[in-house]
C-alpha cells in the first residue's frame, strides 16, 4: 500500500446492497433518502487490504508516499454511512466484511481458473 491506510470506509457486500434496494422499493417511503451500508463492516483501508491479503495468502507491504504523491491523495479521513434508518425499518445486512471479501475473492478466482 502506498499510504498508512488510516481512512475509514463503510463497506457493503453486493448481496446486502441488492437486498437493501429491494427492501427500499417494497417498504420505503416515497421521496425519502436511504443509505445502504453495513455497520459491521466499517474498517480502515489498511484493514480492508489486510483482510484481502490474508484471504489471498499474500503479504501486504506498506510504503509511505512521497510529498508529490501525497498531493494527489484524498484528504477525506472518514466516509462512513449510517444505515440506521433502514435497520430501524427492519432491514439487516447478512454479510460482514470478512465473509463478503471471501465470497468475492472465491468467485473471482473461480472465474479466472474456469
Amino acid at each position: 500500500m502506498k499510504s498508512k491506510g488510516t481512512q475509514r470506509r463503510t463497506y457493503c457486500y453486493v448481496a446486502d446492497a441488492v437486498s437493501a434496494l429491494l427492501f427500499i422499493l417494497l417498504n420505503g417511503i416515497k421521496s425519502e433518502v436511504y443509505n445502504i451500508a453495513n455497520p459491521h463492516s466499517i474498517v480502515t483501508i489498511a484493514q480492508y487490504a489486510q483482510i484481502l491479503a490474508n484471504i489471498a495468502n499474500v503479504n501486504l507491504k506498506f510504503e509511505l508516499p512521497n510529498e508529490l504523491e501525497q498531493k494527489g491523495y484524498s484528504k477525506q479521513a472518514d466516509s462512513i454511512l449510517s444505515a440506521q434508518k433502514l435497520i430501524n425499518m427492519g432491514w439487516k445486512p447478512l454479510y460482514d466484511i470478512n465473509v463478503g471479501l471471501e465470497h468475492t475473492f472465491r468467485i473471482k478466482k473461480e472465474s479466472i481458473n474456469a
